[in-house]
């Protein structure tokens, strides 16, 4: 009876102790955003192949007055033109949200997060304004130790996120790869001779982290040959590090989250065209790359590099309906690693939906969602798959309206 006795004790602390571990590391994720239970409720009785809206997005954050100005208290982010990729952090289990609009809120260089258990976009960096016109506004922008940056110490170089951003998780950092054109932006306050003489960091590649409120650039003064528009850059666990593949050369390079250095460690072409989207699989342990445009329909397609071989593929070439039409202006792609697959979402007239893409039988399949009723918007829908609640989350325009999918159980 008493070993029995203290074996049941022995139990409850083991029980506790791990209670108050997970409780710990829950807690270590600042900020601490309550969970709803609205969204709870929904969360467990969410179906398979089910799509449900959630109640409106709380927005929170500390905002500045730029923040204010274009009403980021009241609205969130929005989405900006060119910026669908939500990054999934997960040692925060959150996504991460950036990008520079070409029109309101211009060029801004705050960042984002969505928490989804308390249903909330919470602004973790309020921005700088760096706005495209008048140019006169990059008065905020300074050359430090070779570096183009705001005085606050983060990227100047607000540019659209295209399919240019990605997470981490051992870094605990969002990368962002800043490539915009900003001559008439620097002439206009007087910095492009400064720049042109001491600029450092030719291809702009920064981590931010959400966990300290900081910026570092990353790759100083030993880079790429040239960082171009519309590329992509994903992070690979198993490289310890990040690729980044553009339509410069068509080369696939290697961050080193270890040595902060670049390496042209794969130097067969055959990658995807520009203006892909694209997503990390862990089953598989391959990044999946879509750009379908009526411009490269010879080129368009799926394509698949693997991290193993170190070497891109292409996987199905382009046919009406056989797979999702849009590049990263209208469609968002994440990774469900418990199934196997990739989710898809379209804002294209001609796929307008969900797709989902089946990594081992390299096929795309029209889904029906019960509950669907959207309707293609003029900004276009983003969201990012949740691993740890099993369900992809869409927004309507960076937005308060949320949607929630569960494919598979």
């Amino acid at each position: 009876m008493k070993s029995q006795f203290i074996k049941t004790g022995i139990a409850l602390l083991s029980l506790l102790s791990i209670s108050f571990s997970l409780l710990g590391a829950e807690t270590k994720v600042k900020p601490v955003l309550k969970a709803k239970a609205d969204v709870l409720a929904k969360l467990k009785s969410l179906k398979e192949n089910e799509l449900i809206k959630l109640s409106l997005a709380t927005v929170a954050g500390s905002f500045n007055d730029i923040a204010k100005k274009y009403k980021l208290d009241k609205n969130g982010p929005g989405i900006r033109d060119y910026c669908m990729k939500m990054p999934w952090a997960a040692d925060r289990k959150r996504a991460m949200y950036c990008g520079g609009n070409h029109g309101v809120p211009h060029g801004l260089n705050d960042i984002w997060e969505y928490d989804l258990p308390s249903n909330t976009w919470y602004l973790l960096w309020a921005p700088d304004d760096f706005t495209r016109k008048p140019y006169g506004r990059w008065q905020d922008a300074i050359i430090k130790d070779g570096i183009l940056q705001s005085k606050r110490g983060a990227t100047a170089q607000a540019s659209h996120s295209w399919d240019q951003l990605t997470y981490d998780p051992e870094m605990g950092a969002l990368i962002w790869l800043t490539s915009w054109g900003i001559t008439s932006h620097l002439k206009g306050v007087g910095l492009l001779d400064e720049y042109n003489k001491k600029n450092n960091h030719k291809v702009p590649l920064w981590a931010y982290y959400p966990g300290k409120n900081k910026w570092k650039a990353l790759g100083v003064g030993q880079n790429p040959k040239r960082a171009s528009n519309a590329s992509l850059l994903c992070y690979i666990p198993e490289l310890k590090g990040t690729i980044y593949y553009g339509k410069w050369d068509s080369k696939t390079y290697l961050w080193s989250a270890k040595t902060d250095k670049w390496s042209a460690a794969f130097p067969k072409k055959g990658g995807p065209p520009n203006e892909m989207i694209s997503c990390y699989e862990a089953t598989s342990k391959q990044v999946i790359a879509v750009s379908v445009h009526s411009k490269w329909l010879d080129k368009s397609g799926t394509y698949h590099f693997d991290a193993g071989k170190k070497e891109w593929t292409k996987s199905v070439s382009y046919k009406t309906g056989k797979m999702p039409m849009g590049t990263d202006v209208d469609m968002v792609i994440s990774p469900d690693s418990k199934n196997g697959v990739c989710i898809l979402f379209a804002n294209s007239k001609e796929s307008f939906g969900f797709w989902v893409y089946n990594i081992r039988k390299k096929k795309w399949t029209k889904l029906s969602p019960k509950g669907f009723n959207l309707t293609p918007v003029r900004r276009g829908y983003n969201g990012y798959f949740d691993p740890a609640r099993n369900v992809f989350v869409l927004f309507e325009n960076a937005g308060k309206n949320v949607w929630i999918y569960r494919y598979k159980k």
